[in-house]
């Protein structure tokens, strides 16, 4: 009895053994087809006309709404100024942000990569796709 448990068991081991080897080469082979790419987001903002243009506008709203705040009379005047500027803000920041994913997805799609990370989380990247997402962006 003690002789069927131990082949049970060696069966049972080689049977795991062999899973794991398997498991091993199927996430070897995606490794290697897994595409990554890093991007600069602090370069976007600093670089892309996109963003230029945005910071522009929220100048410009900016400057509209401090004429309209010097001459408010009372205090929840003045408040409702500054909330309607960090609402046009917010929103402008937000339309950057959509803008900036569609022209990054394009880019990656178009190159093959699977995911895209700030270079900010990787020391380096081979794959470092900024400039044309800037470009993308741009266009």
């Amino acid at each position: 009895m003690n002789n069927k448990n131990n082949n049970w068991i060696l069966s049972g081991a080689i049977i795991i053994g062999a899973l794991i080897i398997a498991a091993g080469l199927v996430w070897g082979i995606n490794s290697f087809s897994f595409k990554l790419a890093t991007v600069d987001v602090q370069k976007i903002q600093m670089e892309s006309a996109l963003s230029k243009k945005i910071n522009e506008d929220v100048q410009t709203k900016g400057n509209d709404l401090s004429a309209k705040f010097q001459s408010a009379k009372t205090d929840k005047d003045k408040q409702a100024i500054n909330l309607e500027f960090e609402k046009y803000k917010k929103e402008k920041q937000q339309e950057f942000t959509d803008k900036v994913i569609v022209a990054l997805e394009k880019v990656a799609k178009k190159k093959g990569y699977k995911a895209v990370a700030t270079d900010q989380v990787y020391l380096y990247s081979r794959n470092n796709i900024t400039d044309e997402v800037i470009k993308e962006l741009d266009q």
